[in-house]
């Protein structure tokens, strides 16, 4: 593991740094918008809440290190 390496996420999607926050790359292209919470497993999975009124992104996401995917699309999971 890096521990320089964090996780940030708000309405522009979810970013990645490796060099303590010096620079921000988006995690994906199709990174959940907003997202509101994430977490990161002991495996190193990411996964990201985010709660929408149009629900085209709401629910829960995973992040297998090449592309996000919906687990659950209840609006209110965040």
């Amino acid at each position: 593991a890096n521990p320089a390496r964090f996780y940030v996420s708000g309405k522009a999607g979810v970013f990645s740094s490796t060099d303590n926050g010096k620079t921000l790359v988006p995690v994906g292209t199709n990174a959940p918008r907003p997202a509101m919470r994430l977490h990161v497993d002991k495996t190193g999975r990411l996964y990201a809440a985010s709660w929408r009124t149009d629900a085209a992104n709401a629910g829960l996401w995973r992040w297998d290190g090449r592309t996000w995917t919906r687990l659950r699309t209840d609006p209110f999971v965040a």
